[in-house]
């Protein structure tokens, strides 16, 4: 027999909304299994086509680029693998996994088709230094500060697959780490979304943005 790992946060945001979804549509969030509502139509052409786009007049702030990219995240990761997803961010500070369900744990990375050529990538963020550890950075010179910000991005990779092993040994099934990694279009109103198995410290859209690993282009 298999058992699913379904994780339910509830809270804002988590896509837990009581809907079943549409078989072979969105998988929903509900245990009903049956739709509710109609699914929206995918809109026509990728976001991403390989070059810059021009900046929104009206700029999307770090914190809502994260939040839809997360919500989006939920619906393309119900409707590719068939299962309800949530959101582990809800009461959590700085959680190693962002979404989960199914025998799946991803983390969820947002970007802007606006990006300049630097940025086009997503990758593992290291969180702001605490106090000791600027006055330890002052210290350092740019060959330091580079190898110590290179063990930082290693940890925070060990962090999720720790996560991923305990939560393998809770279920007593294997559960599965990936990224979704997502481009959004510069107003936010559309975005492809990319499952890529595993986690990485950094994912050039050059060579991850592809088809290899596209799962579709949703609407906002």
């Amino acid at each position: 027999m298999t058992v699913k790992l379904i994780f339910r946060k509830g809270g804002p945001g988590s896509g837990h909304h009581g809907h079943g979804g549409l078989k072979g549509v969105h998988g929903g969030s509900s245990d009903s299994g049956k739709g509710t509502s109609k699914a929206p139509a995918k809109p026509k052409g990728r976001v991403w086509t390989g070059t810059q786009q021009e900046k929104a007049k009206k700029r999307l702030s770090k914190l809502a680029t994260g939040e839809l990219g997360e919500r989006l995240a939920m619906k393309a990761a119900e409707e590719k693998i068939g299962a309800p997803f949530a959101t582990f961010n809800t009461d959590i500070n700085n959680s190693p996994i962002d979404i989960a369900g199914d025998h799946h744990a991803i983390e969820v990375k947002t970007g802007l088709a606006s990006n300049g050529k630097s940025a086009q990538h997503w990758r593992a963020t290291i969180g702001e230094p605490g106090k000791a550890e600027k006055e330890l950075l002052k210290q350092m010179d740019s060959k330091q500060k580079r190898a110590h910000n290179t063990w930082k991005r290693q940890e925070i990779l060990k962090r999720k697959n720790d996560a991923v092993k305990e939560m393998s040994r809770i279920a007593g099934e294997e559960i599965k780490g990936a990224t979704i990694g997502l481009i959004l279009s510069p107003d936010g109103s559309r975005a492809d979304v990319y499952l890529i198995p595993g986690f990485h410290q950094r994912m050039a859209w050059n060579k991850y943005a592809t088809d290899k690993y596209y799962v579709g282009t949703y609407d906002a």
